[in-house]
């Protein structure tokens, strides 16, 4: 899974908080601001904050902050509608697969998921039609990984 998206010119990280019963978020989103150099935090769906059992990663989703929820069966796919509103997270569908799905690895511009699922490997799932492809890559499921790229002339300044 991935632990950090960018999104709006802000680099976001998942952040974890020990078990505590007093407080039922487990998680939070740690966002920075390139451009302004501040640190936030933006909350993820309740949902998915609370569920001690699943596997989270964030993605970007149609150019917005996207957040997944896997317990190994099923998938749950969520993307903030508005930026830093915590009530515009929206899900989006559920994946149900009755293979094991080992890691999500990225979402394509058309809306299909690329994941790897036990047995199979890698494959495209179709969330219109719940169907699932090979995309003819080959290698070790737990080894694949895609970052997104954004060209920038911003000069980060050192310290020293």
């Amino acid at each position: 899974m991935h632990f950090r998206a960018y999104v709006n010119g802000v680099v976001h990280w998942l952040a974890f908080k020990p078990f505590d019963e007093n407080e039922p978020r487990r998680c939070s989103i740690l966002a920075f601001d390139i451009d302004n150099e501040v640190f936030s935090e933006v909350m993820p769906p309740y949902e998915l904050a609370k569920d001690a059992s699943a596997n989270l990663g964030i993605f970007v989703i149609e150019d917005s902050l996207g957040i997944v929820g896997s317990n190994m069966v099923s998938v749950n796919v969520w993307m903030m509608k508005e930026y830093c509103v915590e009530e515009s997270w929206t899900k989006l569908y559920t994946i149900d697969l009755l293979e094991e799905i080992t890691n999500f690895v990225w979402f394509w511009k058309s809306g299909e998921a690329l994941l790897t699922i036990r047995d199979l490997g890698l494959v495209v799932y179709n969330p219109e039609t719940r169907e699932t492809k090979n995309p003819g890559i080959y290698g070790d499921p737990y080894s694949l990984f895609v970052d997104n790229y954004a060209e920038s002339l911003l000069l980060v300044r050192g310290h020293g």
